[in-house]
């Protein structure tokens, strides 16, 4: 006799002998940093992880609430809510790169040798691997900014939106969470996209 659960077999793994929440966790963060799961895209509901996982609601809620303190998921409530995966998925690191700072281990100057040593690398492997919807953001970016130089806000807001989208430019998962933590930090810590692009 078939069940319901044999006709529709589990799609993101088998669960091993463990705290089932934080397998669940796990396999939907590999997932994320395998750009399987897009940012902003929408994971199915409750009910359909705990029928995919063949685990309880309870061990859903648990998973995702892991997740989403971790910056990896947002939860959103009402009738176009529903569990989306953050555009923020770099927060764990970036988070950890600001406890570092609040104590005076990391400073600016560490982390803008950092980027200035990888970034470079970065570029050229967005330059090689970037897609046209990639490229048409960037231009964007630039033309935009060019018809306002006068405007120093949005000029800081193109500047670091042009890095991020550099590290996304480059199909590596690592990349990228590396130039939204850099540039997120950098941002907090120094108040100036525009003096950071002198600098570099």
């Amino acid at each position: 006799m078939t069940t319901e659960k044999d006709a529709h077999p589990p799609t993101f793994g088998v669960l091993e002998k463990k705290r089932y929440s934080e397998q669940v966790s796990q396999l939907i963060y590999e997932k994320i940093l395998s750009m399987e799961l897009k940012r902003g895209e929408r994971l199915p509901t409750e009910r359909e992880l705990a029928h995919d996982f063949q685990v309880s609601r309870t061990v859903i809620r648990e998973a995702i609430r892991e997740l989403e303190l971790s910056g990896l998921v947002t939860v959103k409530k009402g009738a176009k809510g529903g569990i989306f995966i953050d555009t923020s998925y770099h927060r764990p690191l970036m988070n950890s790169l600001e406890k570092l700072a609040s104590t005076g281990r990391v400073t600016v100057s560490h982390i803008l040798e950092a980027r200035m040593l990888i970034e470079p690398h970065i570029t050229i492997e967005a330059t090689l691997k970037s897609k046209k919807e990639d490229l048409d953001a960037l231009e964007k970016l630039l033309e935009e900014s060019s018809r306002h130089l006068d405007d120093v806000n949005l000029l800081k807001k193109n500047n670091f939106k042009f890095h991020i989208l550099i590290g996304q430019a480059s199909e590596n998962p690592i990349f990228s969470i590396f130039m939204s933590s850099v540039m997120e930090i950098l941002q907090k810590l120094s108040g100036s996209f525009l003096d950071l692009a002198a600098e570099k």
